[in-house]
């Protein structure tokens, strides 16, 4: 059996991520990361719209002893499955993007790498999340790009290695724009919290991340997907 692949992790940094992002072939300058400094006052603070919020927690030791139940993928255009160690931030930026581009109007260059990961999905519609991590694991341009983004943070880069305790998962609205849904790749599929709508979804996401994710430890951080 082939040894999982190790990236060096990701920095929490919108600065960092919309210089990532537009370099995987996002075109036109936005939308764009930026920190939400408050999750109570999320909805008044942020740029609108809001597509997608990426948290960055602590795993602690609960996860295991807390099963969540999944549903299908079908439910948003992209959910892929995170078999690279430390690939979670890039998996948070994909899923944040690829599953904004129609409702956001997002432009993606020809031939990027972005562009190419939409065309798979949209070729192949009922690839599993397995069949899509496959297919990103051949993209020798994502991985070159992601660790050169890892190594341009402000904090010392870690060794592929490392076995970081802090995580990236991304939430959006689903197809119909009235679920929120949690995108994990360590998860089997998208986990649905519940409804929401444009209106609310800042407010709904904030308060699942009060709930779910603060209890977590005191380093989490949280970005939103603007404009």
């Amino acid at each position: 059996m082939a040894a999982q692949p190790k990236w060096v992790p990701l920095e929490s940094n919108p600065d960092l991520w919309n210089e990532y992002m537009y370099h995987l072939g996002v075109e036109g300058g936005r939308p764009a990361f930026v920190d939400v400094l408050s999750l109570t006052e999320a909805v008044a603070q942020l740029p609108q719209p809001v597509h997608a919020l990426v948290v960055c927690f602590p795993l602690g030791a609960r996860e295991a002893s807390s099963p969540v139940r999944t549903v299908g993928s079908d439910v948003c255009y992209y959910f892929c499955a995170q078999t690279v160690q430390n690939a979670c931030g890039t998996m948070a930026l994909l899923h944040a993007v690829l599953n904004n581009c129609e409702r956001a109007s997002i432009q993606l260059r020809p031939s990027s790498v972005l562009e190419k990961l939409q065309a798979h999905a949209r070729d192949f519609p009922n690839a599993t999340p397995l069949e899509r991590a496959e297919f990103l694991e051949g993209d020798e341009a994502l991985a070159a790009a992601h660790d050169a983004y890892a190594a341009a943070g402000q904090t010392t880069a870690p060794a592929p290695d490392t076995d970081t305790d802090m995580h990236f998962i991304c939430l959006i609205r689903d197809r119909s724009g009235r679920r929120l849904l949690e995108l994990d790749g360590r998860k089997h599929g998208p986990v649905d919290h519940g409804e929401t709508n444009a209106e609310t979804f800042v407010e709904d996401a904030c308060r699942l991340i009060q709930n779910k994710f603060v209890q977590r430890g005191p380093y989490l951080t949280v970005m939103a997907l603007c404009g």
